[in-house]
């Protein structure tokens, strides 16, 4: 089973172990996104699952807590040596 993302329309990859074992995950190196799928034979029929899960990025431009926390110690030690000269 080949699975392409559905953002850049790349090849992800091919399942070809979900049959096997039932479930199996990949990820587009171009846009972290993974694909989650799983198989299942009950009752003479085959199941197909497939989901795609975008991932949480931090590329918005925050520093969060230890950015913030370097940021001010920097500026301290900067004030610190501007008032001892």
């Amino acid at each position: 089973m080949k699975v392409h993302c559905p953002r850049c329309d790349r090849r992800i990859a091919e399942f070809v172990r979900v049959e096997k074992v039932g479930v199996q995950m990949a990820v587009c190196r171009n846009c972290n996104i993974q694909a989650h799928a799983s198989y299942e034979h009950k009752d003479g029929n085959d199941y197909w699952d497939v989901h795609f899960e975008h991932t949480n990025r931090r590329g918005d431009g925050s520093l969060g807590f230890a950015g913030f926390l370097i940021l001010t110690i920097v500026a301290f030690i900067a004030l610190f040596y501007f008032f001892a000269r």
